[in-house]
C-alpha cells in the first residue's frame, strides 16, 4: 500500500469510527383482547392488539381468525377486519362476524405481514386461542 492510500484508509477510520447497523428492536405485542385461554360473551366483540410502536395499517391484513375445535383442528376462517389504529396507544381495533356460542377460536398475527412503520417485525407469530361461553 503506497503511502497516500495509507493515509487515506488512516483517515477514513478515524473519520468514520467503527460503523455499526442498528437493527431496529423487534416489535412486540403488549397486549391482547381476548387474552390467551380467555372465555368470552358469544355475539359480537372487539379484538384488540396494543403493539408496543405504530404498525404500518396495511399490514395489519397479517391478523386472522379461525374457527377451531376443542383440539384445536381449523374448521373455518371467521370475518375480522381492521376497524381503528390509534397512535397514541399503538392499539389495533378489529371488528368480528357475530361469534356463536360454546366455540374455540384461534387469532393469529403473522410475523411475516404485520410490520412497524420502522421496518420492525414480530420475532415470531403470536397466537392467541380463547373461546366464547356457552
Amino acid at each position: 500500500m503506497n503511502a497516500a492510500r495509507a493515509t487515506c484508509f488512516l483517515l477514513l477510520a478515524i473519520a468514520c469510527g467503527s460503523a455499526e447497523i442498528v437493527a431496529p428492536a423487534p416489535l412486540s405485542i403488549v397486549d391482547t383482547s381476548p387474552s390467551q385461554g380467555a372465555e368470552v360473551p358469544a355475539d359480537e366483540l372487539p379484538v384488540v392488539l396494543v403493539f408496543s410502536e405504530p404498525v404500518e395499517r396495511a399490514s395489519l391484513v397479517g391478523v386472522t381468525l379461525e374457527e377451531t375445535t376443542r383440539t384445536g383442528q381449523r374448521v373455518r376462517d371467521r370475518s375480522i377486519a381492521l376497524e381503528a389504529f390509534d397512535l397514541d396507544s399503538n392499539t389495533a381495533t378489529f371488528t368480528v362476524e357475530p361469534l356463536p356460542a360454546d366455540t374455540a377460536f384461534l387469532l393469529t398475527i403473522d410475523a411475516s405481514i404485520v410490520e412497524a412503520v420502522s421496518g420492525a417485525q414480530l420475532p415470531t407469530d403470536v397466537v392467541r386461542r380463547f373461546r366464547t361461553a356457552p
